[in-house]
């Protein structure tokens, strides 16, 4: 009963240091319950979290895997498989990328950011026509997604495939979230795809106002210059 209760303790420890961000101090909390319980997996969820924020991805994918292999609950192996997902994406391994989401998908969840990170890795290994329909699905699904309109307005821009409806797209995510800059990024690329150079920069210099250190930003910057 004391390690059912210690357990307890440091569980809700740790995940209001990770609310707190406090990422070390989580993962200590963390790993003590290791020490009490060694295949908790659980414990290992939080974990990978703790060590995402941290930029540990090695770890965190060792212990996101841990949670898969232990079939311990549906919907957290399904959060797993997301984040897996999103960690191989940023790493640019798209395939990879795409074998964990589509675990997602082909489950029958309607995710909106199942399908739009879906779109994005399809879009990253050149397969576009797939990319709009998952994204055009992610927009279906949750229409207040401001994500999801931005990826499909970006795709649609810079495939050239569709870029007044790209504008459109992307006015509905900064309007949605008019401090995001990867938005207003978008919105600018878009305009400038659409022949509104002028109107592109001014979007463009917003974003770099909310994130000046932006490379990608500053790319589109130099192109539309």
């Amino acid at each position: 009963m004391l390690k059912q209760e210690k357990l307890k303790d440091l569980l809700r420890e740790g995940k209001t240091a990770l609310d707190e961000k406090k990422y070390e101090e989580a993962i200590e909390k963390f790993e003590q319950m290791t020490k009490l319980d060694e295949e908790n997996p659980e414990t290992s969820y939080y974990l990978a979290l703790a060590f995402i924020h941290r930029k540990d991805d090695a770890s965190a994918i060792s212990h996101l895997k841990q949670v898969i292999d232990s079939g311990y609950n549906y919907l957290y192996t399904q959060q797993c498989h997301m984040i897996l997902g999103f960690i191989y994406s940023r790493q640019e391994r798209y395939g990879d990328a795409e074998k964990e989401i589509r675990r997602v998908v082909d489950a029958g969840i309607q995710s909106a950011p199942a399908f739009s990170a879906l779109g994005h890795v399809l879009f990253k290994i050149g397969r576009t026509d797939e990319a709009i329909e998952r994204l055009e699905k992610a927009v279906s699904i949750a229409p207040d997604n401001a994500n999801a309109h931005n990826s499909l307005g970006f795709v649609l821009a810079d495939s050239g495939r569709d870029t007044e409806k790209a504008v459109r797209e992307c006015r509905i995510a900064v309007k949605m979230n008019p401090e995001n800059a990867a938005y207003h990024d978008s919105l600018g690329w878009a305009l400038y795809k659409n022949g509104n150079a002028d109107d592109a920069m001014e979007s463009i210099d917003k974003a770099l106002e909310l994130n000046p250190g932006h490379a990608e930003i500053k790319r589109h910057r130099a192109t539309i210059k």
